[in-house]
């Protein structure tokens, strides 16, 4: 259970005569809004040694095999889908997809290649992660099959197997808290798209809606953060936007790897009130002041 506390200090003051301040700080303004506990379907085989380093910066190599512009575009938003929770509030990765090539295919460090399986499979999908000697991930290799076409369901294969690279090298199945779909980016096949002796029929279905593909859910998030044992005190924030450029004025616009990343921002205001006090006759208000000190991001 979790519970949602406001702080309040109450001050007595003896008051003989003069002036008094009273000095607050407004650090952060929150609305006050009940929180539901939830039971998160458990992803087995979790690995740190499976997961991307804390910080790191994430190339994606997409095989040229992939001649759809609209179907690439789908698999980027499918690996984008957690890079839009990687603060210290989210999964904690600070893992961000850095640059995207097209069929460079060298397995250099913090890389993921994206392929399509080869001939005729009976998979979805499958990713084989390659660990490094730092205890995390050095690259990985991502490939799919040929008959997923799908806007919807190459974003969900996407973000499923960007999971894997993650820590979350298991699957979430019934008899681990995952009896619908759609609990868990990282549940087994979506329903329809295998038959009863296990053949592949269908490899367009999909765990969500159409028109609504599914993505890593908070408690998909949380699993990563323990998976890969990102710690959220030395996760880092997204970057500010570069300084304005040239002679003409204005900001760049953040850079495309980070232009998914939602800031959490807050304003700190000192707010004094002024009283003027005659002993027995009371005090009187004089006025407030207000000075901004800044607003903070993370």
């Amino acid at each position: 259970m979790f519970r949602n506390y406001r702080k309040y200090a109450l001050v007595d003051v003896a008051i003989d005569g003069g002036w008094y301040v009273l000095v607050c700080s407004l650090i952060c303004l929150h609305s006050i809004v009940p929180v539901r506990a939830q039971t998160c379907p458990n992803v087995t085989e979790t690995s740190p040694q499976d997961a991307w380093e804390q910080n790191s910066k994430i190339t994606v190599d997409i095989d040229s095999s992939f001649t759809d512009p609209a179907q690439v575009e789908c698999i980027k938003k499918g690996l984008q889908s957690w890079q839009k929770k990687n603060s210290s509030t989210g999964n904690a990765s600070g893992v961000v997809i850095n640059k995207y090539t097209r069929g460079v295919g060298t397995n250099n460090h913090n890389t993921l290649i994206i392929q399509k399986l080869p001939g005729t499979s009976n998979d979805l999908a499958a990713t084989t992660p390659v660990p490094g000697t730092n205890g995390h991930l050095d690259y990985a290799i991502m490939q799919v099959n040929p008959g997923i076409t799908n806007c919807d369901a190459l974003a969900e294969m996407a973000a499923h197997e960007f999971g894997h690279t993650l820590g979350l090298t298991g699957h979430c199945g019934p008899g681990t808290g995952c009896d619908t779909p759609s609990k868990s980016i990282m549940s087994t096949a979506p329903t329809g798209a295998y038959n009863a002796q296990g053949v592949l029929v269908n490899p367009n279905a999909i765990k969500g809606s159409a028109g609504n593909p599914l993505v890593p859910t908070d408690c998909d998030h949380t699993r990563a953060k323990e998976a890969g044992q990102f710690n959220p005190n030395t996760t880092n924030p997204p970057p500010p936007d570069p300084p304005a450029t040239g002679g003409g004025g204005g900001s760049s616009p953040r850079p495309a790897d980070f232009y998914d990343h939602m800031p959490v921002c807050y304003m700190s205001v000192q707010t004094t009130t002024y009283w003027q006090c005659f002993g027995s006759q009371g005090c009187y208000y004089a006025g407030t002041s207000y000075q901004f000190l800044g607003i903070n991001c993370y």
